[in-house]
């Protein structure tokens, strides 16, 4: 008789253990393992990026057939986790007079993202200018989410120009970012802010500008 409990009380801690494992798996009910559990990891890593958003919230149906709309489905979402997003300006002008910041070679808006999903952002910002006097100028790359104010791409670059030479500028920034489940709609515009250090002083006589912004997926922290 006690062998028999004994026997029945491994059997259930069996199937709880069990359920708990399952349900570790990116939400799905019906894969077993944790995301350290290789076949796991394998569904967490598409669940994450979006390239399957499984049969239900819950469940996987992992031994179901995949028609061949689907695959084209998943072909498509997983080619668009794996492939950046590009984008090149380039410009050119005469003279900024600093009244006010100017935000040169500005992209387009990207497309609306998909919420909760990170971003990493590259940016190649070079700027080739002439000045009429002494100069020292702030160049750093920027963005606006949603038409809303720009905001900087971390750290820029901060030269001190003289006249009657070309001077090139540049600024790299890598940038993380994040779009929160409560703004679906949230779309990027990048661009270049050229301001000066000092109040008062000579302006940029002539300008050219270059961008290069990519736009990659990001990888979830919680998958390590």
């Amino acid at each position: 008789m006690r062998g028999r409990i004994l026997v029945t009380l491994l059997s259930l801690g069996v199937v709880a253990f069990a359920s708990r494992a399952n349900a570790q798996c990116a939400g799905f009910s019906d894969v077993a393992g944790t995301s350290i559990t290789p076949t796991c990891a394998n569904v967490t890593w598409i669940k994450n990026r979006s390239v399957t958003l499984g049969c239900t919230a819950t469940t996987y149906c992992p031994n179901e057939d995949v028609s061949r709309l689907q695959m084209a489905a998943f072909m498509n979402r997983a080619g668009n986790v794996l492939t950046p997003s590009v984008l090149n300006r380039e410009e050119a002008g005469t003279t900024l007079d600093f009244s006010s910041d100017h935000v040169v070679c500005q992209t387009p808006d990207l497309p609306a993202l998909p919420r909760d999903y990170p971003r990493t952002i590259d940016t190649d910002a070079a700027l080739s200018v002439e000045v009429s006097g002494l100069q020292s100028l702030i160049v750093v790359p920027v963005f606006a989410r949603n038409g809303g104010t720009w905001q900087s791409l971390g750290q820029g670059s901060f030269p001190v120009l003289a006249p009657g030479a070309r001077h090139n500028v540049t600024a790299l920034t890598a940038a993380f970012l994040h779009f929160e489940a409560t703004n679906p709609g949230s779309t990027l515009k990048f661009g270049i802010r050229v301001s000066r250090q000092n109040q008062f002083g000579p302006t940029i006589t002539s300008w050219t500008c270059h961008l290069q912004v990519m736009v990659r997926n990001a990888v979830y922290a919680l998958e390590f």
